[in-house]
């Protein structure tokens, strides 16, 4: 092992070519595909949106529950399309009022399996006024994915 050949190497490691980084002028570039975060997060809207959902045509056709997760599965797509601090525009007032909710004020959800790119996560840490990151990732995302849903409740409602 004394061979510099194998100097700072653990075993196994010495046939293994060395892999090479990637260099910082393809990520600055665009060259780079933007990064997903998985999260799991728990789908809550206020008590008030759910009651909402009776005025939404055909919804004596289905339950509650059904309407909810459809809902939800196109709140998650569109939070998935998400970007930059643009994008969440539209969504943000709602979303600040969901997080500063209390929790009795929110109706019982799911947990739900949901992606979003990183530059995304980051505006909506600085929209929701935590711009160090303390709080965690799933509570913020949430809070967007549940303005989405409410915002998509309160368009398909009828008037």
């Amino acid at each position: 092992m004394a061979d510099p050949e194998f100097a700072g190497k653990r075993e196994g490691e010495s046939g293994r070519p060395q892999s090479p980084a990637s260099p910082p002028e393809c990520a600055a570039s665009g060259l780079a595909r933007p990064r997903k975060e998985k999260l799991v997060v728990l789908f809550r809207l206020p008590l008030a949106i759910e009651k909402q959902l009776e005025q939404i045509p055909g919804a004596g056709d289905v339950t509650p529950a059904y309407m909810l997760r459809a809902f939800a599965k196109e709140a998650r797509a569109e939070l998935r399309r998400l970007l930059a601090e643009d994008d969440l525009a539209p969504h943000v007032d709602e979303a600040r009022r969901i997080f500063a909710m209390a929790a009795s004020d929110m109706a019982v959800g799911e947990p739900m399996t949901v992606y979003a790119q990183s530059s995304a996560i980051r505006a909506m840490h600085a929209a929701l006024d935590d711009p160090w990151l303390i709080e965690a990732r799933a509570t913020i995302v949430g809070a967007f994915l549940a303005a989405i849903a409410s915002l998509l409740i309160e368009a398909r409602r009828v008037r």
